[in-house]
């Protein structure tokens, strides 16, 4: 594990090999780069994101996460919003083979939808009181307009194997435990 052999924090890898392609798409924002890394960082170690049926069926687990959207009380809204943008934003980014998979064998919506639907709960998510409480306004703000572009740099990274490894290891340490 390339974390290991740098003595570095997964977290903090995330971040500088985040850091560097976000520049390189234009994205210069260090807080923007935090946020991304973190959630990345989160999803990456999620036992709960690793269940088969997430797995195997990603866009139903977005799509029970809608549904409940609907039947929410406006508390409960604001972290469900973030979460459907976060998951679209990593399944997209990290794992876009799940999705184009199984687009070909089954009626998946395209990557252009899940895009709008993720960007569409982040800007959602930035308008709540309790966004503007935590001070997270601008950054889904940030996020939610630039979600192709966030995309696109986590592509790339995916391409590189740069999740890849970070899943080894947590794969790994669950092993071990």
């Amino acid at each position: 594990n390339l974390c290991e052999d740098l003595q570095i924090s997964s977290r903090l890898y995330l971040y500088v090999v985040l850091r560097k392609v976000m520049l390189d798409f234009g994205l210069n924002d260090r807080v923007l780069t935090d946020y991304i890394a973190e959630m990345l960082a989160i999803y990456l170690h999620s036992t709960k994101l690793q269940r088969p049926a997430v797995k195997l069926h990603p866009m139903g687990y977005l799509f029970n996460l809608t549904k409940r959207l609907r039947s929410a009380d406006p508390s409960e809204q604001f972290p469900i919003r973030v979460h459907i943008g976060n998951y679209a934003l990593f399944l997209l980014g990290v794992h876009p083979e799940r999705l184009r998979s199984r687009s070909r064998a089954t009626a998946t919506p395209k990557i252009s939808f899940v895009e709008t639907l993720g960007a569409n709960n982040l800007a959602a998510a930035a308008r709540c009181e309790r966004a503007e409480e935590m001070g997270l306004s601008p950054i889904m703000h940030k996020i939610s307009k630039n979600f192709r572009k966030i995309r696109l740099v986590l592509n790339l990274m995916a391409e590189h194997e740069v999740f890849q490894r970070e899943e080894e290891a947590t794969n790994k340490e669950w092993l071990l435990t």
